[in-house]
């Protein structure tokens, strides 16, 4: 099978990057489920152009596709085969480049509450340019019952609904099982929880690391405690106040998130030095043109030009706030 006829047969989800994105490379493939289970069979050989004088030449080991690289890593690879057509290679042409892909898996049960935030500004471009994949999963489609109920009255009594666990233990096996990541210690489940642990910059910078983060959105009065129990790693609560939901939260986390992620932000500066970079910092004040507005000036020292003056004023106004 050419690998042109292959990938046109892929949704596009299996892909990410673009031109910027990659520039003098010839394809990008994400390494997903789709094609985990189309190559997985197939050994794939990699080797520096430079090191292919012939066509079969200067191999480095080959592994199997799934196996090798996590969720939605990119590879830079073309199509060949040997010279007996006997076995299928990729061989790599160009410098390889991994890119690793963060993907949110966001259970619900309003999916389509998401579509406005994620579709604009920096998590739009991060899904375009393929540093993220953000999937909501509708919870009602793993129930077993033909109502489609994913709540219940509460055991002792009392007002409200409680969410059950079994479509939530469905969803989340589900969703494991499409992962091809072989290391379960990169993925991270969450449940938003007014009981959680404060979310902070600091559990950015820290969810930040795993290739895989599971959200699940609460409803109603509160969810199955066993699902706190024995299905998450985590409770997370975004403020001592109540909401209708977990979405909001959700939001809040894949934004902060992204935010971190290499090549997200047009300065990786801008995730360095800012607010809550660190324990009890906050920002300098920051001003833009014009000079003076309604009597109102920007401070002389940031028109000045020095430097080392801006950055002096700069650390003196930061912190303290609040």
């Amino acid at each position: 099978m050419a690998l042109q006829q292959a990938t046109g047969q892929m949704s596009s989800r299996a892909f990410a990057g673009s031109a910027s994105h990659v520039n003098d490379f010839d394809l990008v493939l994400g390494i997903s489920q789709e094609l985990h289970e189309m190559f997985g069979s197939l050994e794939a050989n990699f080797a520096h152009k430079q090191s292919l004088p012939g066509r079969n030449a200067g191999l480095q080991k080959g592994f199997k596709l799934g196996q090798s690289f996590d969720l939605h890593s990119l590879i830079i690879v073309t199509y060949n085969t040997q010279k007996d057509n006997s076995k299928p290679f990729f061989y790599l042409i160009k410098r390889v480049k991994v890119i690793n892909m963060k993907r949110f898996d966001i259970i619900t049960i309003f999916p389509e509450i998401f579509d406005s935030y994620f579709g604009e500004s920096i998590v739009k471009r991060a899904q375009e340019s393929g540093a993220i994949e953000i999937q909501a999963h509708n919870l009602r489609d793993h129930t077993e019952n033909k109502h489609r109920n994913v709540d219940d009255t509460p055991y002792g009594g009392g007002a409200g609904m409680v969410m059950t666990v079994e479509p939530i233990f469905n969803c989340i096996n589900a969703i494991k099982k499409s992962s091809v990541i072989s290391n379960q210690s990169s993925i991270r489940t969450i449940l938003f929880s007014a009981k959680g642990k404060r979310y902070t910059q600091k559990d950015a910078e820290r969810l930040a690391q795993y290739d895989r983060l599971i959200l699940i959105c609460g409803r109603y009065e509160g969810v199955d405690e066993r699902v706190a129990q024995h299905l998450v790693d985590e409770e997370i609560s975004i403020g001592d106040f109540v909401l209708t939901g977990g979405e909001i939260s959700a939001m809040l986390v894949v934004d902060s998130v992204t935010r971190l992620l290499p090549g997200v932000l047009g300065n990786d500066q801008s995730a360095v030095h800012e607010s809550h970079s660190e324990d009890g910092y906050l920002e300098h004040a920051q001003y833009t043109k014009p000079e003076e507005f309604n009597g109102w000036k920007v401070p002389e020292v940031l028109l000045s030009g020095n430097h080392k003056k801006i950055e002096k004023w700069r650390e003196e106004n930061a912190g303290g706030r609040k």
